[in-house]
């Protein structure tokens, strides 16, 4: 496939993607609003009563510990704070608009369930290393690799194709390249930056596989490739386009670990994390 060739029409594919659909815009809102209030969150549950059934589900779940049964919405909130609610609205949201059928190439149980454990991982991270922004770091987590669900639903010949590459020579990133002519974080920055996205978030997602590149966070985007890593490393929820992963070695110095070994030991504490967050995020999907 001579991609290189229709790269015009390509781009101007990309440039078409539809708007993100009110349900998610309007989470993204509120997500990115420090002001917004329990009711606020509330009013968005209300629109989708699919939500308000999983928000129970997994309130209830061992992740949180709770001693006491969650049995309302409003109890919900209480309970587990409006950021937390707020994440796992837009997670539904996102899961909800974006809903996709499994085929040859494609899993989206796998995939959103790799998504949420990245998005929640990012946020741990970006808190037990005292790095600010921990609700981009979920935001930025959770969508990393939107666009493998983006060229799944509006590029599926194309998709498929890479799919065949990727499994052959395990690069689906040239993959993308050799196929498209166009690489994957440059796809997410055209759609990201149509969808208004605040700079600080298209830019971490856009450089996720490699944060020396990100021109204005650069340990939120190493934060995010980190918790990426984690769930390859450790061999929970992870993406098979990354089956060959390569750890952007400049995250040593950006995030002052002393040697790989020594990520490798840190990522390790994750490992019972990760796997609460597995049990757990079955059930949204």
């Amino acid at each position: 496939m001579k991609a290189k060739n229709n790269i015009t029409d390509i781009l101007q594919r990309v440039n078409n993607i539809p708007a993100l659909p009110i349900i998610v815009d309007e989470a993204l809102r509120i997500l990115n609003d420090k002001s917004s209030s329990k009711n606020d969150v509330v009013n968005i549950i209300s629109k989708e009563q699919s939500f308000i059934a999983k928000i129970l589900h997994v309130s209830n779940s061992p992740i949180y510990g709770l001693r006491k049964e969650v049995s309302t919405l409003s109890f919900a909130v209480f309970i587990l704070g409006i950021k937390e609610i707020k994440k796992i609205v837009l997670a539904l949201a996102f899961i909800e608009s974006f809903k996709m059928t499994k085929d040859a190439y494609f899993d989206p149980q796998e995939f959103w369930l790799h998504s949420v454990v990245v998005g929640n991982l990012s946020r741990k991270i970006a808190m037990d290393l005292n790095i600010n922004n921990t609700g981009e770091a979920f935001v930025g987590g959770f969508l990393h690799d939107f666009t493998i669900s983006i060229l799944h639903r509006d590029f599926k010949e194309e998709f498929n194709e890479i799919s065949k590459i990727g499994l052959e020579n395990s690069n689906f990133e040239a993959a993308v390249e050799t196929v498209l002519g166009i690489t994957h974080p440059e796809i997410s920055k055209i759609i990201l930056t149509n969808w208004e996205f605040p700079d600080i978030l298209v830019d971490a997602i856009a450089n996720h596989h490699s944060p020396s590149s990100a021109e204005i966070d650069k340990k939120l985007t190493s934060v995010i490739h980190l918790a990426d890593y984690a769930t390859h490393f450790l061999k929970a929820a992870e993406c098979k386009w990354d089956k060959n992963f390569n750890l952007d070695e400049s995250i040593l110095d950006i995030l002052h670990f002393s040697s790989i070994s020594s990520i490798n030991e840190f990522v390790e504490t994750y490992r019972e994390f990760i796997n609460n967050q597995i049990n757990s995020i079955r059930n949204l999907l």
